[in-house]
């Protein structure tokens, strides 16, 4: 993991999730597909509504290619980082427990003004917050790696899902 700052800032208009990738994939930020390219958000819309499909739908395309799947598990409200990634671990197969548990990985959740963020974490910690305030999560929601495809081919044998026919993305539901 390479730290990587995002540039734009705001509610609707930051980037990031496309720092946080950059972090996890070590590249730089402008490598990323740009997740909200043409989209202009009010303050308190749904940003996780406004997004466009197609935006992300080019982001799995472009993690494909570089043989990356998009693996996130959504773990319910919890009051920090730690206790989100255990939750998230406990759901998944236990073969991959070592594999992930080695890996650096991304958290979302709320920053302190109640706006989601991303930021990057390694065993439930948060190592990077691309932020250039670091004000990071004060609650998470969310975990998740990316894989890459022999990883996807286990998780596929230990849960009998097809993962890789989804095109690069899979969503769990821990709550």
């Amino acid at each position: 993991m390479i730290p990587v700052d995002q540039i734009r800032v705001g509610y609707g208009r930051g980037q990031c999730t496309e720092a946080s990738m950059a972090s996890l994939l070590e590249c730089r930020l402008e490598d990323v597909p740009d997740l909200w390219n043409g989209v202009e958000i009010e303050v308190g819309q749904d940003w996780k509504l406004a997004r466009p499909t197609e935006n992300f739908t080019v982001f799995l395309d472009w993690l494909n290619a570089r043989e990356r799947f998009y693996f996130q598990v959504y773990t319910g409200k919890h009051e920090n980082t730690v206790r989100a990634y255990y939750a998230a671990l406990n759901i998944l197969p236990n073969k991959l427990h070592t594999e992930l548990s080695n890996m650096h990985h991304w958290a979302a959740g709320n920053n302190p003004d109640g706006i989601g963020h991303m930021v990057v974490a390694y065993r439930g910690v948060v190592v990077h917050d691309p932020n250039p305030r670091r004000r990071s999560i004060i609650d998470c929601d969310e975990i998740g790696w990316l894989l890459n495809f022999s990883q996807v081919r286990m998780l596929e044998e230990e849960s009998g899902e097809e993962l890789l026919a989804l095109k690069g993305c899979k969503w769990s539901n821990f709550a």
